[in-house]
């Protein structure tokens, strides 16, 4: 694993935000480089690089110089798995903060939250450590304003300061809108602030799910399934859904949420399968055709030149 990388339970993040502005998750993640079914890779680690790429990538599709920031105050706290319940089942937001700061390696390597005392306040410094190949503000912004979303835990918007080291033009005030308007430019650190007198105010502990949350759970359980139902199952919305105890019309609507068309997760669960199985030296096509649930050799060998532009007798098999 590299030193410095992020736990794709911050990238499968992703998907509702791009899903709003309508632009095909899977196509997204595809273009990037990375493997587009990040949903059937929801518990691995990504080099920070490519973390990087992606975030860059991300304001440049929708157009919005400041998309990190947005992305990041668009997540709720809990979505990010252990991390995010060790932070919010905390008692109260000075304990949440600390959980925060032990925890960070749950879903940041290579970042560190340092506290520190100043006035009336405590901020939270964030740093990335190590080389960096491309610009990281998108991924600070990003982090940055989930550290915002963890401070708001005290329910006071007055209470929290947001320190950037960027400076200060015209067109950073849009960034009130996910920092608040106790926002500072041309700081010497990226922080967030607590007033010092709400540090004791207890967390409430909502068991509420948020909409983003459960059209995310569902489509990461959605991928999974059809992975493990391929070899043995006629995979069809249909049988999803019933295997999920959901009906068809909300399993399309939280795929939706998310940016994915089940017809395209299915085709993409198949093109990495058959794509790992040949590298792995598979020769038999037709035994594995019938296990991705073609019914023909023919139909999975054209699909299989749609996806790589080389029948699946000729590509490359690993030495």
């Amino acid at each position: 694993m590299p030193s410095a990388a992020i736990h794709a339970v911050s990238l499968v993040q992703f998907a509702p935000f791009l899903a709003k502005k309508n632009i095909d998750v899977l196509e997204f993640f595809s273009r990037q480089g990375l493997s587009p079914n990040i949903f059937q890779a929801h518990d691995a680690w990504i080099p920070r690089s490519v973390c990087l790429k992606l975030a860059n990538a991300l304001a440049m599709e929708t157009g919005n110089p400041f998309a990190g920031a947005f992305l990041g105050d668009s997540i709720s706290v809990p979505d990010f798995g252990t991390f995010g319940q060790l932070v919010t089942t905390a008692e109260t937001v000075e304990t949440g903060l600390n959980a925060t700061i032990e925890n960070l390696g749950l879903v940041h390597r290579g970042s560190t939250v340092v506290p520190l005392l100043e006035g009336d306040s405590l901020y939270l410094r964030f740093s990335l450590t190590g080389d960096l190949d491309q610009d990281p503000q998108q991924l600070v912004n990003a982090s940055l304003a989930v550290l915002r979303n963890i401070a708001m835990l005290c329910k006071e918007p007055d209470m929290v300061t947001v320190r950037l080291a960027i400076p200060y033009e015209r067109r950073v005030s849009i960034l009130e809108d996910c920092f608040g308007n106790k926002l500072q430019f041309g700081c010497d650190h990226n922080e967030v602030g607590v007033g010092r007198e709400v540090l004791d105010t207890p967390i409430h502990h909502s068991r509420e799910a948020h909409r983003d949350s459960a059209a995310l759970d569902t489509t990461i359980k959605t991928a999974m399934l059809v992975s493990q139902m391929l070899p043995t199952y006629r995979v069809t919305i249909d049988n999803v859904a019933s295997h999920m105890a959901v009906t068809r019309r909300t399993l399309q609507r939280r795929l939706k949420e998310c940016g994915v068309v089940f017809s395209d997760l299915v085709d993409v669960t198949r093109r990495d399968a058959a794509i790992g199985q040949l590298r792995n030296g598979r020769t038999n096509l037709t035994e594995l055709a019938f296990e991705l649930g073609y019914s023909e050799l023919a139909h999975f060998s054209r699909s299989f030149k749609r996806w790589t532009g080389t029948p699946p007798s000729r590509y490359p098999r690993e030495p």
